[in-house]
């Protein structure tokens, strides 16, 4: 058996023995796991960028601070 065969058949499983509503349903639950996780990785990215803007809005503040208290 070739290796693209046993990969082909291994990957593809024959659903039709399911019901319509179940396959429905199950599609429509992992959409929704998917976009919860996608959700909540945004919102963590979204704080991550406002702390480091805030942090480098503060260092540069801090470095203009200081080189203006340094030359006369």
């Amino acid at each position: 058996m070739l290796l693209a065969a046993a990969v082909t058949q291994t990957l593809s499983q024959d659903l039709s023995a399911y019901p319509r509503w179940a396959l429905i349903l199950a599609g429509t639950l992992v959409a929704v796991v998917a976009l919860w996780i996608v959700t909540k990785l945004l919102k963590w990215s979204l704080w991550l960028v406002l702390i480091l803007v805030f942090l480098g809005g503060v260092g540069w503040a801090v470095w203009e601070l200081m080189q203006s208290t340094g030359s006369p």
